[in-house]
């Protein structure tokens, strides 16, 4: 009798954790930021994303669990999200990170409970333009899961594309003929993706940011993982310029040495020949997952990562960064020109010790406040802006998109009824 007890009430136990096993891996909960900088996850072995995963981690963006897990394949909430955004451009040495000390208040019904730091990570994010609430209920909605239409809105506005989404718009809407979107989406079920979203995801596809799957299908109301959403944010850092980027290689292989101490002679980029040991540990991927370090022959192209004593601790085969590359700066106006050429801004987020850079404006250049498209000259001195454009030569932003994030009244608007 005892022995049946036993037997169903271990029985009862096994179905409890199956099912408890089960809820966890679909649900959407929240990582530990604190656990930052850890790249010893035990559930990511062999798991697609886990090169990506690991690259973030190591540049210190991607953050997983209290346990040393990660759980790529559990949707990621808005607030881990948030989170992995604002690590992915915020400078931990600069004000940026005197302004996440500072308290925050948030406009929102459902964060007041959330912990202090938790907030100030959606404070930023919402400084910085990647994420925004829902203005009709007040909320932010911080445990949901992100929809795969939502990451996509996500990158194309970290790459400062929203402006001219905006323009093709507003273009399409005095002309018929006009079309808003850039390419023809392939994908069966794109008649689901809102039509709002459709410019979003057709210019995430263009550039390779997302994908479908093998089905033929985009799944837009598909909550996104948090290893798809780790991949995205790679690709994304791949576009960008920040400066997590200062112990980050790209270069092609002219030596390998695999005895004794393993090393790498290095044609970098910028054209110089560069020798870096390799640490024992080294982890090394290709586009089909992990390899050893023997396998990587001269002339392959890579991408590598360093530690504080220059070693190489990762390294990705058929890596590489796009050129010209994209910088997204958050900062105050310190002076305009004349003519609407340039202005000097001060960003929240400096590459190293720099106190301004100049933002060059031209015809192409999209000015965004609030919802609508602006005119250049209703930027001033001392406002809070978002300059984003690839970077020249002489450290510069040619700015492609420039948001307001300061009130202001476009002309025409001041006659409307409240």
């Amino acid at each position: 009798m005892k022995r049946a007890g036993a037997g169903l009430f271990f029985l009862i136990i096994s179905v409890i954790l199956v099912i408890s096993c089960r809820g966890f891996a679909d649900s959407a909960f929240s990582g530990s930021p604190e656990m930052t900088g850890n790249i010893e996850f035990g559930d990511i072995n062999g798991h697609w994303a886990e090169g990506d995963i690991i690259r973030l981690a190591l540049k210190e963006t991607a953050f997983g669990f209290s346990d040393s897990t990660f759980h790529p394949d559990s949707p990621i909430t808005r607030l881990d999200a948030a989170t992995m955004l604002v690590k992915l451009f915020e400078n931990a040495d600069s004000s940026s990170r005197k302004r996440l000390e500072l308290a925050v208040s948030l406009p929102f019904e459902d964060t007041a409970s959330l912990p202090s730091e938790q907030q100030r990570f959606i404070s930023e994010v919402l400084k910085i333009g990647l994420m925004k609430g829902d203005k009709g209920s007040s909320t932010f909605r911080p445990t949901n899961p992100i929809k795969r239409l939502e990451a996509a809105v996500i990158m194309v506005r970290a790459l400062g594309l929203e402006g001219e989404i905006r323009r093709n718009e507003t273009a399409s809407e005095k002309d018929s003929a006009v079309s808003a979107g850039s390419i023809e989406l392939p994908f069966s079920d794109t008649a689901e993706i809102p039509m709002w979203a459709v410019p979003y995801v057709e210019k995430a596809v263009e550039l390779k940011l997302i994908n479908g799957y093998n089905d033929g299908t985009f799944k837009p109301m598909k909550s996104i993982t948090r290893g798809e959403f780790a991949a995205l944010v790679s690709r994304l850092d791949r576009l960008i310029l920040n400066h997590k980027d200062s112990g980050e290689y790209f270069g092609k292989v002219m030596a390998v040495k695999t005895q004794d101490r393993k090393a790498l002679h290095v044609m970098l980029a910028n054209g110089r020949m560069k020798s870096f040991r390799v640490k024992k540990q080294v982890r090394v991927f290709n586009e089909k997952g992990r390899m050893d370090f023997e396998e990587i022959a001269e002339a392959d192209d890579i991408g590598f990562l360093t530690d504080k004593s220059g070693e190489i601790v990762y390294i990705r085969v058929g890596d590489s960064k796009q050129k010209p590359l994209i910088r997204r700066a958050p900062g105050k106006v310190l002076s305009v020109s004349g003519g609407f050429g340039y202005l000097k801004l001060r960003p929240h987020y400096p590459m190293e010790e720099e106190y301004s850079v100049k933002v060059n404006l031209g015809g192409d250049t999209v000015v965004l406040a609030g919802d609508r498209i602006a005119d250049p000259s209703l930027i001033d001195e001392n406002m809070e802006i978002i300059a984003v454009g690839t970077v020249n030569e002489d450290d510069e932003i040619e700015a492609r998109e420039i948001e307001i994030l300061d009130p202001v009244v476009i002309p025409g608007d001041e006659d409307e009824g409240e």
